[in-house]
């Protein structure tokens, strides 16, 4: 479960870009063959409306991984992140 706070959203209810890059920076703390230089490519899918519940699911290989949020079965967004080529 990835929790979701009253400063994560605007004054009409939007879940600001930094709590979508916020789980990413989490779960890339703990992913040690995963580091700069790299390309993270966030997709937003769906609104996440206040008060909701959001899971996030990291699946994938250390060429390129994938995180998901998601509420229930609804994907609200997508980061894909993988290192440079080169």
């Amino acid at each position: 479960e990835w929790p979701l706070r009253f400063s994560d959203f605007d004054v009409v209810g939007h879940l600001n870009n930094a709590a979508y890059w916020e789980a990413l920076e989490q779960v890339l703390a703990g992913v040690r063959s995963l580091r700069a230089p790299m390309r993270a490519v966030m997709e937003h899918v769906a609104q996440v409306e206040p008060g909701g519940h959001l899971s996030a699911v990291w699946r994938g290989d250390d060429a390129r991984r994938r995180l998901t949020l998601a509420e229930g079965d609804d994907v609200r967004a997508e980061c894909w992140v993988g290192p440079l080529p080169g």
